[in-house]
């Protein structure tokens, strides 16, 4: 087996298994399980790579890590989506807990 196709079979691996808890954040539309860093060291680490590969002109690694970091980026923007909506849907649970309740009397709805 050959070094080159060696380095494809493991960038595939790394690319789908990246690929797999991406969708599953744009999916579930949940973070639950998930940590932020998981996006932000693998962005700061592909960028890193992609720059040193490109250097060492391996096409293997300049396609993996350029393609790690649209998928860190994807991944990133879903988790911050899911940030705001888990955000969102708490504001809104604790606003209505907290707002008064008509009782369909009009003086209790103020008329």
């Amino acid at each position: 087996m050959s070094a080159e196709l060696i380095g494809w079979a493991s960038s595939l691996i790394l690319l789908l298994t990246l690929g797999a808890q991406t969708r599953k954040l744009y999916r579930t539309r949940s973070n639950q399980g998930v940590s932020r860093w998981l996006y932000v060291g693998e962005l700061a680490a592909a960028v890193g790579f992609t720059t040193y590969s490109a250097l060492l002109h391996n096409a293997v690694y300049i396609t993996t890590n350029a393609l790690g970091v649209l998928t860190s980026l994807f991944g990133l923007g879903f988790y911050l989506r899911n940030r705001r909506a888990e955000r969102r849907d708490r504001r809104i649970k604790s606003e209505r807990r907290h707002s008064p309740r008509p009782t369909g009397h009009p003086a209790a709805e103020g008329g």
